[in-house]
Formats: structure tokens, C-alpha cells, sequence
């Protein structure tokens, strides 16, 4: 892994670049293990594949035994897995950039039993006002990591436009934990000295502010950090954020 382009400017993706991404291959072990979305869309797309490749030896052997309306049947079969696999493999392939070069992103655990984390990112447009976007989570898993209240970690996430599409700052965002795609400790120390000191002081401060928040959704704060709204998801986020 090189670790020297950790925190630098990531590359274009769906009309959108990280201002500072982590640049890891993640390790597709790893995501099918802690990353639910990615181990959802991972185990669909190995149980098509799974069923064709069953219906093509099914088809082979029919030919053998000269079974020819049986062998056409299987041959079908395989084919029609095939096409059900093949959706899987674009999300699956984003889920991967996202690790690659979608945005770094704050995260701070605030209690450990059960376990709730916060995440922060900057929302607003390139060159528009600071809008800060705040999520919690209570589900995630974080290997290699303590989760004792305070510790800070860092996340990547894409970005998505609200419905209706907001003109000054993105709709959503989803972060997955850097956690989830590698065990490299020195990769997961410099993605965590890339974030701004101002980020954590800015989410200790929001968390107090922010309304109770639901799965799904996003609560929107302006650069004085007042409660804007919360906006639950209404699109797939495809593109990192144009930030700097």
C-alpha cells in the first residue's frame, strides 16, 4: 500500500473528487465481513453465480446422456443466473472506490454499550457555505479498533444529491469506516491525521444540538452551526464531494 498519497486530492468520480481521500485497495475480505452493504450485494451475486455454474454442469450432463430438452432447460437456467449476477457487480465495484476515493470523514465513538458512533462531513458545494451534515450510527462493527467514548476514527464516504436536489449542498452522504477495508494500522493513523482538529471540536458540539435522529437520515447544520433541517435519504450516493 502506499501510504504517501493517504489524505491527498482523489480522483474523479460521477462529476465529483475528494478534496482528501484514503487511496487503499480494501481488502474484499475484510468488506464482506464488517461492510453489511457490501456483504449483502457480495453474498446475492456469489449465489447467482453459484446456481449457474450448477445449472451448466446440469446442462453438460444432459448433453452427455443426450437428454436435449433437459440440457436446453439447464442451459437456460445458467444463463438466466448469469443476468440476475451481473446488476451485482456495479455497486459492488463503488462500494470498492469509496475506500479508494471517496472523501475522509470524522467519526467519534460516543458510548460503547451499545455501541453509537457519529459521523461529521462538509456538505456544501465547492465555493459555497460551510454546511455540516452529522449522522449516528448504532450498528457498526470496528475491528482493530477501541471503542471506548472519545476515540476518533476515520470513515470514507460518497456523496448524493436530495430529492429534490438541493442548489447549494449535497443531500446525503454514507460513510463506511476505514476499518472495514483494511488492517493496515500505519493507513488507518494517517487517514486519522489527515481530518481537521476542527472537525471533532465541531461534532461535540453538534451531537448537543443535533435532533433525535433516525436510521437514514441526515441533520443539516450552517456554518454558525445552527439546526438547518434533517433530510432522510432519497437517492444512492454515486460521487465523492467537491470540497477543495
Amino acid at each position: 500500500m502506499n501510504h504517501s498519497k493517504i489524505g491527498q486530492k482523489g480522483a474523479s468520480v460521477g462529476g465529483g473528487t475528494a478534496g482528501s481521500a484514503a487511496h487503499i485497495a480494501p481488502d474484499t475480505g475484510r468488506l464482506r465481513r464488517y461492510d453489511k452493504a457490501y456483504a449483502a450485494i457480495s453474498k446475492k451475486y456469489w449465489a447467482f453465480i453459484g446456481c449457474s455454474g450448477v445449472s451448466a454442469v446440469a446442462a453438460i450432463l444432459c448433453l452427455i446422456g443426450q437428454h436435449w430438452i433437459c440440457a436446453v432447460g439447464a442451459l437456460l437456467a445458467s444463463v438466466f443466473f448469469v443476468r440476475k449476477a451481473l446488476p451485482c457487480r456495479a455497486p459492488l465495484a463503488t462500494i470498492r472506490n469509496v475506500y479508494c476515493n471517496g472523501n475522509l470523514v470524522a467519526a467519534v465513538v460516543l458510548q460503547s454499550a451499545p455501541l453509537q458512533v457519529a459521523c461529521l462531513a462538509a456538505m456544501q458545494f465547492d465555493g459555497g457555505p460551510a454546511v455540516y451534515g452529522l449522522q449516528v450510527f448504532e450498528d457498526w462493527l470496528l475491528p482493530d479498533l477501541s471503542i471506548a467514548p472519545g476515540t476518533r476514527f476515520a470513515t470514507v464516504a460518497f456523496y448524493g444529491r436530495a430529492t429534490p436536489p438541493r442548489s447549494r449542498y449535497w443531500g446525503q452522504f454514507q460513510p463506511r469506516a476505514l476499518t472495514w477495508g483494511t488492517g493496515d494500522q500505519e493507513a488507518l493513523r494517517l487517514a486519522l491525521a489527515a481530518l481537521d482538529e476542527e472537525d471533532w471540536q465541531i461534532i461535540s458540539v453538534l451531537i448537543k444540538k443535533a435532533p433525535s435522529l433516525r436510521p437514514g437520515e441526515v441533520a443539516f447544520f450552517d456554518h454558525a452551526l445552527n439546526f438547518m433541517e434533517t433530510l432522510r435519504y432519497g437517492c444512492v450516493p454515486q460521487a465523492p464531494a467537491v470540497l477543495k
